[in-house]
């Protein structure tokens, strides 16, 4: 195990220093977890894919597509706008919304956050809210039985990152 996690980390590694610094097209992998600020409150794990172009040096759009867990397993897909308001040498700070529903079920996906960037690496801190409204049915040879199910999630979330 320790030498699996060598070789990705030197895998890396090569990859940071082969990166440009200004890339038309970026694709940025992230995985992260948060507070949940409802009640009940459970710990959810987040990923995301996002792929975006850079316009005018500091301004990024795209569209991205996820996976929540939470009680339940949420889909999200969503448009995403960025703004760079520093850029240093190696490291960028910036912005982020993203905006959109969910795949499977209606609902509303939003997410602000501010983000920061080292060569490949990317750690953001931002909000997310989401909702979940589907129709359940339960039924048995003596009983149908539908129930409208409305599920709302606010959460502080932390995501790492890797750009590509």
């Amino acid at each position: 195990m320790r030498t699996l996690l060598l070789i990705c980390a030197i895998f890396l590694s090569a990859m940071a220093s082969a990166q440009e610094n200004n890339r038309e097209y970026n694709v940025c992998a992230s995985l992260g977890t948060g507070i949940n600020l409802d009640s009940p409150s459970k710990t959810p794990l987040l990923s995301q894919l996002i792929v975006s172009k850079t316009f005018l040096l500091r301004m990024e759009l795209g569209a991205g597509a996820g996976i929540s867990v939470y009680e339940k397993t949420l889909l999200p897909i969503f448009a995403h706008a960025g703004f760079k308001f520093a850029d240093f040498e190696h490291i960028k700070l910036g912005i982020t919304m993203d905006g959109g529903g969910t795949l499977i079920h209606k609902g509303v996906y939003l997410s602000p956050s501010i983000n920061g960037r080292y060569k490949i690496f990317q750690l953001s801190l931002g909000y997310e809210y989401q909702t979940f409204n589907r129709i359940k049915t339960n039924e048995n040879e003596y009983l149908v039985s539908s129930f409208k199910e409305n599920l709302h999630h606010s959460t502080v979330v932390f995501r790492i990152g890797v750009m590509f």
